[in-house]
């Protein structure tokens, strides 16, 4: 990458991907022009980089902003002040180590979370050169999970059963949604929802569900009472998942949805937290 008409400076990573706790070594090349370049020092960094969108109302107009907060997890000195020579290349490897509570790369639609390892020559009365790489951090297993929500309207339960509630890239998620009738009752349908919901709570807030699989259980469902009812299901998760995850200004949580259509009256519905993350296994 060229940053500059003086220098370039390039980054290369000995992997793509890392976990919490994780060392990486970043390899670092630079390339002087035909004159020699001053600098104050050449310093490395793993950056942290959390991109959200919210809301706020002035007056009787609301508005959208998108900001990203910027922090850097570690860092060190790879360069003293002197000079890059000309035309003359400069290597340097450099670990750095993702912080063990690091929050996982995302691509969500109203929040993201972004690594890169950034190596800058800092100039004096100069604009400094930079390279980057980008780092993907995945998540392990083992999110904490919200309680399920369950609304009943008088007449019917409903509650999910699944055979576990952690999963990975690619994995299927395998159930059945239970309805238990509290009196006869009836529903145009029963369907199955998987939603990747984001919650962005600063000023207004802002909040995006991005529906990552359905499935219609049954349609024309009559419940009679002391009959329960249940329906298997399995809905497959993407081969590169959006992560759950919490930063100070956002949250990704993924939702199974039961929902027991009914016309012209409030539907009935469920929700059950699962967790996601983007380790393979």
């Amino acid at each position: 990458m060229v940053f500059g008409p003086k220098a370039d400076v390039q980054v290369a990573l000995d992997r793509d991907s890392a976990l919490p706790g994780n060392t990486v070594e970043a390899a670092i090349r630079i390339v002087g022009g035909r004159k020699d370049l001053e600098i104050r020092e050449g310093r490395v960094e793993l950056v942290c980089e959390n991109e959200y969108t919210y809301r706020h109302t002035s007056g009787r107009y609301t508005t959208t902003t998108t900001t990203i907060d910027r922090a850097v997890a570690d860092g060190r000195r790879f360069l003293e002040a002197g000079h890059v020579a000309a035309d003359t290349p400069y290597d340097a490897t450099v670990s750095m180590t993702v912080p063990a509570t690091a929050v996982p790369s995302a691509e969500g639609e109203i929040t993201k979370v972004r690594w890169k390892v950034v190596a800058t020559l800092a100039r004096p009365h100069a604009r400094d050169v930079h390279g980057e790489a980008t780092l993907v951090v995945l998540s392990r297993a083992g999110a904490a999970l919200d309680a399920p929500e369950v609304e009943t309207r008088g007449d019917v339960e409903l509650a999910f059963r699944l055979d576990r509630e952690h999963f990975g890239p690619g994995d299927v998620v395998r159930g059945a949604l239970v309805a238990t009738p509290l009196q006869a009752c009836e529903a145009s349908e029963f369907r199955v929802e998987l939603v990747r919901h984001e919650d962005v709570p600063r000023a207004d807030g802002n909040t995006e569900d991005a529906e990552e699989g359905s499935a219609i259980l049954e349609s024309g469902v009559r419940l009679s009472l002391g009959a329960p009812r249940e329906w298997p299901f399995q809905l497959q998760l993407p081969a590169v998942v959006v992560p759950c995850l919490q930063t100070e200004h956002s949250r990704m949580t993924w939702l199974l949805k039961g929902i027991g259509s009914r016309r012209l009256r409030r539907d009935y519905w469920v929700t059950h937290p699962i967790d996601v993350h983007s380790a393979p296994p």
